[in-house]
């Protein structure tokens, strides 16, 4: 913790003694002027710094994410080409046909969703299935959706990573489980639906209510369903109250 903090002190360190000299020095206040400009300086230099380093250890949490994203990207296909190979080699021709269809649909969905205006919404929707590969997910976007605000768009962003972070805390079952998120753009809103498959068998009382709490703090109504839940967001702040932004079934 110590070292922590002096990792944050040590570039500001010139400015706090420039300063602190400054009200204790016996020269006048000449020197008192001089050593203020100068602490000034050195803050301005130390802010800097802090922000270089800082922006230098953002870009490489970006880079190692991107590498992670790409690492399980890479792994997923190897898992396809060696599911087309054991069908090579047990002769079931017939059965190749339907899997790589499969792949096309999925890679149709994916040029879908990374045609959304919104880069950060574009590469949350896109990452889904391999930030959390303990689910089998299943995103898709209406007509329309693509080209929504650039507001609203991050607060559905943030939306997307919170859902998909509550998901990432619940203990998967053994048997896979599909999680769809589908978003469609109406007159009056966005209407963002997520359905669990088996939700009752798979969901806990613990899993319920921190989905509850979740949607409470978008200032949105939740209710359990039959095999599943449901919550109401109201767009714009709240200002309209009768939209649906989020509605989560089975």
């Amino acid at each position: 913790m110590t070292q922590g903090w002096w990792a944050w002190l040590k570039p500001l360190s010139p400015a706090v003694l420039c300063l602190f000299f400054s009200a204790v020095q016996p020269w006048g206040w000449r020197a008192g002027i001089v050593l203020v400009s100068l602490g000034i300086l050195a803050m301005l230099i130390g802010v800097r710094r802090l922000y270089e380093r800082e922006q230098a250890r953002f870009r490489i949490r970006e880079a190692e994410t991107s590498l992670g994203l790409l690492e399980r990207k890479r792994h997923d296909w190897m898992n396809h080409v060696q599911v087309i190979m054991g069908y090579l080699s047990m002769k079931q021709i017939d059965r190749i046909r339907p899997y790589l269809e499969q792949l096309v649909k999925q890679a149709q969905r994916e040029r879908r969703l990374s045609q959304v205006k919104h880069p950060p919404l574009a590469v949350a929707l896109v990452s889904l299935p391999h930030r959390f590969p303990e689910w089998d997910w299943e995103v898709e976007i209406g007509e329309g959706f693509q080209s929504i605000p650039s507001l609203e768009a991050e607060r559905i962003c943030r939306m997307v990573e919170e859902a998909a972070e509550e998901m990432g805390r619940i203990v998967p079952p053994e048997d896979r489980t599909t999680v769809r998120f589908r978003f469609d753009k109406r007159e009056d809103g966005v209407i963002f639906s997520v359905h669990v498959s088996r939700a009752r068998k798979v969901l806990a009382k613990g899993d319920w209510d921190r989905l509850k709490k979740r949607t409470e703090s978008w200032q949105g109504k939740f209710q359990v369903s039959d095999g599943g839940f449901m919550a109401e967001i109201p767009l714009e702040g709240g200002r309209s109250p009768g939209n649906r932004l989020l509605s989560w079934g089975r």
